[in-house]
């Protein structure tokens, strides 16, 4: 492959699929509007419901997080609105698009760069002599809840990255659009955090801010694979099960870790696009080796 090809292959479009089958929807004709409005209300019977009856799935896990298949929902109905059957069956497929992270040194950040964050605050808790939960790690339940969170990943990134991220990118640019979405992902996990304070209720939605923001930067680089969104954002969901944030302290170091690196993702890479034509040289050393190999 000559340097113009690898430099046209890694360049971001803010298509929806490389084969161009899901992108051959206008995404001018996509309204990011209709469709947070359409999951708010598909949101609304899990609220209600999940306040009035206090139900938890699991500890610390209230029922309401079930409404996590509202987006992907919304998207299903919007784009068989507009394209039918077949423009439904292409934007499920993009579960399992992981042809698309391409070169293949981009599984290095999507399996470790968020886990990562999460790790370094546990260890910069014990440095400081920050009382914290020591991590229970047992394979079974660990593979359990990576499955149960790989479901609830889909059903939210099929929406947020599968349906409304493009046209959101092609309006306002990367940056602005990843914090747009994240504002609204956050609106919508407030009541998972009823009970905390309003200060922590504050760093969670800075978090989850600064983590769109990351997986916006991952979903670019990895030519839009849904499927590098919904690993990443599942084996962080487990990351927080085995390292929970049981204090103040935890929410705050987790969310300034995150803000941080979201802030220099977005100084070192285009803004416009959180990505570029060109890998950061230790990873195209890696990747090259990896070639060779």
């Amino acid at each position: 492959m000559t340097g113009d090809e690898q430099q046209e292959s890694s360049r971001p479009s803010f298509r929806s699929s490389a084969d161009g089958s899901f992108a051959s929807s206008n995404l001018s004709g996509r309204s990011p509007l209709t469709f947070f409005v359409l999951v708010f209300t598909l949101f609304l019977p899990f609220l209600i419901f999940g306040l009035a009856t206090n139900t938890y799935l699991f500890p610390r896990t209230p029922v309401t997080v079930l409404a996590a298949i509202c987006p992907a929902i919304a998207a299903v109905i919007l784009v068989y609105k507009t394209d039918g059957t077949a423009a439904v069956t292409s934007l499920l497929g993009r579960s399992v698009d992981y042809k698309q992270i391409r070169p293949t040194i981009w599984y290095i950040p999507v399996v470790l760069l968020l886990p990562g964050v999460v790790v370094v605050r546990y260890g910069l808790m014990q440095l400081l002599g920050l009382p914290h939960s020591l991590p229970q790690f047992s394979v079974v339940s660990t593979l359990l809840f990576f499955g149960v969170f790989v479901i609830f990943a889909l059903g939210e990134e099929l929406g947020w990255m599968g349906y409304v991220i493009d046209p959101m990118q092609e309006r306002w640019g990367a940056l602005r659009a990843s914090i747009f979405l994240g504002v609204i992902w956050a609106i919508l996990h407030i009541p998972l955090h009823l009970g905390h304070s309003t200060l922590v209720i504050a760093l969670a939605s800075l978090h989850l801010v600064g983590v769109r923001v990351v997986l916006v930067w991952l979903y670019n680089n990895t030519r839009n694979s849904v499927f590098a969104v919904v690993v990443c954002h599942a084996i962080l969901n487990v990351m927080f099960t085995l390292f929970p944030r049981n204090s103040f302290d935890a929410w705050l170091i987790d969310t300034l870790l995150i803000a941080g690196l979201a802030l220099a993702l977005s100084l070192i890479w285009d803004s416009r696009t959180l990505a570029s034509t060109r890998l950061p040289g230790w990873m195209e050393r890696l990747g090259n080796r990896q070639q060779e190999s």
